[in-house]
């Protein structure tokens, strides 16, 4: 359950934030980063056989830390969209709308993506999509994650009606090698343009597998290739930028 009791320090919770970048490759712009959370061994804290009590909990802190440490850098912080992940059940809790407006702020609040990542199936899909239509009136926006894989079905996209849909690295790893895979993405670019969402590559870490997205029609990437988590969220990395630059030319 949240609630609006402040979580400890984020300095004290041995957590740390960085930030990950989605890049429209052909035009080159970062559209937003992906807010992560790792401990001190750089590793991501949630494990597979934390109790539920113990995951909402982590992910309460999460959440606020990822907040906290976005408003600490003030005039630093780029003007874009912020992927913060959450879970259905977390949206459920009670008082999340109202610790989220509290820990965001109004001039980051409509900046903000709830990236749902599901472990799952959704208990209560009405309450969630009235709690995601609430925000909404503040301007924060859905994105769904792992869309491909896991719980992040069908039922999941009728119910929260994504603004972004992140496509599973199980789908894009060696794309380039597998034809039915590109069948199925290029089938979900046309969806996700007739729903206007924007449709993201997650774990790109591959020119070739770039390349092959570009050609099915996914413009929007995020991976290692593009970018690794930094602790300061700023622009493409010139390596990334040399290597789009050559890979557009010689794709035109």
């Amino acid at each position: 359950m949240f609630s609006l009791v402040p979580p400890p320090a984020p300095e004290g919770s041995g957590l740390l934030w960085c930030f990950q970048p989605i890049v429209d490759v052909p035009g080159g712009a970062v559209l937003g980063h992906e807010v992560l959370t790792r401990n001190a061994a750089g590793d991501c804290p949630f494990d597979a056989d934390l109790e539920p009590r113990a995951r909402r909990q982590l992910e309460r802190e999460c959440l606020v830390g990822a907040l906290r440490r976005m408003r600490s850098l003030g005039g630093e912080l780029p003007s874009t969209a912020w992927f913060l992940n959450t879970s259905p059940e977390a949206v459920c809790a009670p008082g999340f709308p109202e610790l989220l407006r509290a820990e965001a702020g109004p001039a980051l609040l409509p900046q903000l993506v709830l990236e749902l990542t599901e472990r799952e199936e959704v208990a209560d899909a009405r309450l969630l999509q009235h709690r995601l239509h609430e925000l909404a009136g503040s301007g924060v926006r859905v994105a769904l994650d792992d869309f491909g894989a896991g719980h992040s079905g069908l039922l999941t996209l009728v119910h929260t009606m994504p603004a972004f849909l992140k496509l599973d690295m199980s789908l894009i790893r060696a794309l380039n090698l597998h034809p039915y895979r590109q069948h199925l993405v290029r089938a979900l670019v046309a969806f996700a343009a007739n729903v206007e969402a924007v449709l993201v590559a997650e774990g790109v870490e591959a020119w070739d597998e770039l390349e092959t997205l570009l050609a099915v029609g996914v413009r929007h990437a995020q991976g290692y290739l593009v970018g690794r988590p930094a602790a300061l969220p700023g622009a493409v990395c010139p390596a990334f930028e040399a290597g789009r630059v050559r890979l557009l030319a010689r794709t035109g």
